[in-house]
């Protein structure tokens, strides 16, 4: 797949992917977990940085190496049918002597004098690569988990005590969620998280909005059709939070996530909290609803 150099805005376009994000309640930049090694080229090395690595450390994948399509296609692998591709950028050069274009080599090694006397025009590439999930036919690299985490014996009695609990699933990749259509819970391995209480603050947030699944509360947050940036989104989103601070507080857990996503979610809600100021009210009377089902064993 080609480099692209077409009339698109491509400094509109990453901005406008940090403002979905943080529309949506979500600091982009910040998660307690990690792949244990920075995004990168699977095939060069090159590992991604400034703007790169902010969008691709961050993104829901499952490991953090990433290719063109035509290194996939060279070294005999195959895109997997469906994948959809990210974008990297890069700065470039066009570079004028006497109105002829040469190298960016050629003018490194002009003397000063001549430098000055070309015309350097810099601008912005944007290349399609794919994560290394979606190749076949390709050996995958091991991620560099490196947090050796321990189980925190207070919060496996929590969880257990927790009833119909949805199934948890925890797999090496980037994202962790709850799936209410089908009622589960993926979320990274505890190793990939900075600490022990991230790991479980996460894994309580999650539970908490599986209390809303039609079996349990059938709380009207979560059961509705909600897209991001929405005021029930954001609603569920605060009694989660709400939810997990309730349960961390119970345990005698603390964790700096919870405070950078708090300040991140009411970044969110501003908009809502101003039209609406019985939303937090209702938010943490359905937070202590959701946390009595949890703890009612």
């Amino acid at each position: 797949m080609n480099n692209s150099r077409a009339t698109r805005d491509l400094y509109q376009e990453v901005t406008d992917k940090i403002i979905c994000a943080l529309e949506a309640g979500t600091v982009p930049w910040q998660k307690p977990w990690s792949f244990g090694v920075p995004a990168q080229n699977h095939f060069s090395g090159h590992v991604y940085r400034g703007i790169n690595a902010l969008m691709l450390n961050y993104a829901d994948f499952k490991t953090p190496y990433f290719g063109t399509f035509d290194q996939v296609v060279k070294a005999g692998g195959k895109i997997r049918k469906g994948s959809k591709s990210e974008t990297v950028y890069f700065t470039d050069l066009l570079i004028y002597r006497n109105q002829k274009r040469i190298r960016e080599q050629e003018y490194k090694n002009l003397p000063k004098s001549e430098k000055e006397k070309c015309k350097v025009v810099k601008y912005l590439r944007a290349w399609a690569v794919f994560n290394m999930s979606d190749v076949e036919g390709l050996p995958v690299k091991p991620n560099g988990i490196v947090h050796n985490n321990n189980r925190i014996e207070a919060c496996e009695a929590f969880l257990q005590g927790i009833p119909q609990k949805p199934k948890i699933t925890e797999i090496e990749q980037n994202r962790a969620y709850y799936q209410k259509a089908e009622d589960f819970i993926v979320m990274p391995t505890i190793g990939q998280f900075h600490t022990s209480e991230d790991f479980y603050a996460t894994l309580f947030h999650e539970l908490a909005h599986a209390t809303g699944h039609p079996s349990r509360l059938n709380r009207d947050t979560l059961t509705a059709y909600a897209p991001f940036g929405s005021e029930t989104y954001s609603k569920e989103e605060l009694i989660a939070e709400i939810t997990t601070c309730f349960a961390c507080n119970t345990i005698g857990i603390s964790t700096p996530k919870m405070e950078t996503n708090a300040h991140a979610y009411i970044a969110g809600w501003l908009k809502e909290l101003r039209n609406d100021k019985k939303m937090v009210w209702e938010a943490s009377t359905a937070a202590q609803k959701a946390f009595e089902f949890m703890t009612a064993n």
